[in-house]
C-alpha cells in the first residue's frame, strides 16, 4: 500500500534545491500508468488490428519486451513489438496510436485512472501543497498530448501546472534532452536552478542532459 512515507522524498527533495521551477514526467511518476497502456496495447494488436494475439504478447512480456519499453514513446513501443514477432502491421502505427488514446478515454479505463493504484492521492496531495507553497510546476511527458490533455483534464490538474509538454511539442522526445530544454524556454528558466522527477532511464537520460537537477523516484 502506498502511503505518504513514500512521498517524503519530495517535499524534503525541494526544499534542498530551492528550484525555480518543479518539472515532472507523467507515466510512472505521476501516475501508475503503466496497466493503462498494456491493456491498450493489447487491445489495438489484437482486436483492432488482429495481427497479433494475446498469447504473442504474453510471451514477449514472460521475455522481458516491458523493460525495453520503460519511457518509450509509442511509435516505438509498436517498432519494438513488430519487430521481436517479424510481423508487419494492417494498420499505419499512427492508426494504431490513434486507437489506443480513443481506448485509453473509455469509461472502464477512466475509473483506473481516477483508482489510488493509478494516482495515489497523497502525491497529489504533496503536489497541491507544493503549489500552495507558491513554487511554480510543470508537466513534461513523451506521451501524446491527446492522452495527456485527457489525464490533466480527468484529474482536475488544469490548476496544478504551469505549462504542459507533450510529444508533439518538440522534434525530438526522450531520451533527447528537448522537451525540457522546451520547458525552460517557455518559462524562461535557467537549467540549475530546476529540478526534475523522472522514473526511467529514458526519462533520467533526457532530464540529466538538460543540466537540471534530476531525482529519480520510485513510487509506483
Amino acid at each position: 500500500m502506498i502511503t505518504l512515507d513514500h512521498f517524503s522524498l519530495l517535499e524534503g527533495r525541494v526544499r534542498e534545491a530551492a528550484p525555480a521551477l518543479v518539472l515532472f514526467d507523467l507515466d510512472g511518476t505521476l501516475i501508475n500508468s503503466e496497466p493503462l497502456h498494456i491493456q491498450a496495447i493489447v487491445y489495438t494488436l489484437t482486436e483492432f488490428d488482429q495481427t497479433v494475439s494475446l498469447s504473442d504478447l504474453i510471451q514477449l512480456q514472460a521475455k522481458g519486451i516491458n523493460e525495453k519499453m520503460v519511457g518509450v514513446n509509442d511509435s516505438r513501443v509498436y517498432e519494438i513489438i513488430a519487430e521481436e514477432l517479424g510481423v508487419t502491421y494492417q494498420h499505419s502505427i499512427d492508426e494504431l496510436i490513434e486507437q489506443k488514446n480513443d481506448f485509453l478515454k473509455g469509461e472502464e479505463v477512466l475509473a483506473l485512472l481516477k483508482s489510488a493504484k493509478c494516482c495515489a492521492p497523497e502525491l497529489m496531495n504533496e503536489l497541491r501543497k507544493l503549489k500552495d507553497q507558491g513554487h511554480r510546476l510543470g508537466l513534461v511527458s513523451a506521451s501524446q498530448r491527446e492522452f495527456v490533455d485527457h489525464v490533466v483534464n480527468s484529474l482536475g490538474w488544469q490548476e496544478l501546472f504551469e505549462l504542459v509538454i507533450c510529444r508533439e511539442d518538440t522534434e525530438f522526445t526522450k531520451p533527447n534532452p528537448a522537451p525540457y530544454l522546451k520547458a525552460f524556454e517557455l518559462t524562461q528558466s535557467v537549467a540549475h536552478e530546476v529540478l526534475i522527477f523522472e522514473d526511467s532511464d529514458t526519462g533520467l537520460k533526457s532530464a540529466l542532459d538538460s543540466g537540471a537537477q534530476v531525482t529519480k523516484v520510485s513510487w509506483y
